[in-house]
């Protein structure tokens, strides 16, 4: 199995804005997707300043699923969300092992 992990900075005051664009515009075509397996969301709210730091980890069979994916769909994904995000994306690839059924995604060269 094979993951990635998205990382995003959400703007200020579009939180409801993104999850409803990541939700209905992407979600579900990627849940339509040969080889996609699991999304897992993440959030974490810096108190500070209320900027909202997001996770998307991905799960796939193989490598060539998410790379399939991301030729196919990755510039309409960028579009979609850059209006409520701060800065690029950070973008992990891992390779994934599965441990008592629950997924267990490592990061690194993969």
């Amino acid at each position: 199995m094979f993951g990635q992990i998205a990382g995003y900075q959400v703007k200020p005051g579009k939180w409801f804005e993104f999850d409803r664009a990541f939700t209905e515009r992407i979600l579900s075509t990627l849940r339509k997707q040969h080889g996609f397996v699991q999304e897992i969301r993440m959030a974490s709210d810096t108190m500070a300043d209320r900027n909202l730091k997001m996770e998307f980890i991905t799960i796939w069979v193989e490598e060539k699923d998410l790379r399939a994916y991301e030729e196919a769909f990755g510039a309409q994904v960028r579009q979609t969300l850059a209006p409520f995000l701060q800065g690029e994306a950070k973008i992990v690839d891992c390779s994934c092992v599965e441990l008592s059924g629950a997924a267990l995604c490592v990061a690194g060269d993969a």
